[in-house]
């Protein structure tokens, strides 16, 4: 009797494991297995959103492909804003919840998205050993962080130099901003000099502004006489000082006096060949370089009392928050960013 029932219950854990078996292979595991379960299979699209021109573009057309090939079943739509309209495109798609998976921030932009609440934590990036967090500069994430969340991660951080066209200088029979560089006489006042001559040929000596949105250039100027836009502790406008006052005279005198700067809302880009000297963050070089009527060079930025203060430029990438696919945008963001 004893060995019948040790028989009966043999049979019936046999059955029990070999059900339990089978439903696994069939696909009702446990809640961990499905934790743990590869979503390789799983089609999902991406919209990566970011400004530029077309070789920024095909840059990450080529990106994009290789990302693909590791990920088949990630496709990722990438769309282009102008730079002057990107916050606020951002801005629109955020009150309609419509916003991309991925985006480039800029550091004027950063600011107002953390005080929207719209872009996601990746913290969670400093815990993967694959990702090397270590390579990035601390500094350049300081920007990113708020209440001990990581909001982005950096890709540029280029320093403000001054592109000028090489010929505009030569035809003038005047040193250029190298050459007075060599000499140690690139200063504030010698660039107004220089703008002045060059102006003499029917073009501009000289342009602070990519676009009239974009003024941050003139504080250069400011901090190089040891002025500043606010106070230290950020609470007080302070431009308004003798230093800033300065800066805005300088600038009267060159827009209505030498008129050797654009006025006011007149746009006069750089690649024309009607600009000799022309202030952006050196990651305009790629688009310098489609260049081919004139030769063009880069400079440091003319020197104050207190020294050379150029403005450091910063874009990073944000993952936007209620993103649909937040993993897969999070793989993105770690390829774009890896080395």
């Amino acid at each position: 009797m004893l060995k019948k029932r040790l028989v009966v219950l043999l049979a019936v854990m046999l059955l029990i494991f070999t059900t339990a078996c089978s439903g696994k292979d069939a696909g009702t595991s446990s809640e961990g297995d499905k934790k743990d379960a590869p979503k390789k299979d799983k089609n999902v699209e991406l919209t990566f959103m970011m400004w530029g021109n077309e070789a920024h573009q095909e840059v990450y057309n080529d990106l994009i492909k290789k990302f693909n090939e590791e990920h088949p079943n990630i496709k990722v739509k990438m769309e282009s804003v102008p730079f002057p309209d990107y916050q606020q495109k951002i801005t629109v798609l955020a009150a309609g919840k419509e916003l991309p998976d991925v985006g480039w921030v800029a550091e004027r932009m950063v600011p107002q998205f953390m005080e929207n609440d719209i872009l996601e934590d990746v913290s969670s990036f400093k815990d993967d050993s694959d990702y090397k967090m270590d390579d990035f500069f601390p500094s350049t994430l300081e920007l990113f962080e708020k209440d001990e969340k990581l909001l982005g991660i950096p890709f540029s951080t280029p320093p403000m130099v001054l592109f000028y066209n090489e010929d505009l200088f030569v035809n003038a029979g005047e040193k250029t901003p190298n050459e007075h560089v060599k000499d140690g006489t690139w200063n504030w006042e010698q660039f107004e000099k220089s703008a002045k001559a060059i102006s003499a040929q029917g073009v501009y000596g000289a342009n602070f502004f990519r676009d009239w949105n974009t003024w941050i250039a003139l504080l250069s100027h400011t901090w190089s006489y040891g002025g500043d836009l606010f106070n230290k502790e950020q609470t007080e406008f302070t431009w308004n000082s003798p230093q800033g006052v300065e800066t805005l005279t300088m600038l009267d005198r060159m827009m209505f006096a030498d008129k050797s700067h654009p006025k006011a809302g007149e746009q006069v880009s750089f690649e024309s060949g009607k600009i000799g000297m022309f202030f952006d963050v050196y990651s305009y070089v790629s688009k310098a370089r489609e260049i081919e009527d004139f030769k063009f060079d880069i400079a440091p930025l003319p020197e104050g009392p207190e020294g050379r203060y150029p403005m450091l430029g910063q874009a990073g990438y944000s993952i936007f928050k209620d993103s649909k696919h937040p993993e897969e945008a999070k793989e993105l963001l770690k390829f774009f960013t890896s080395q």
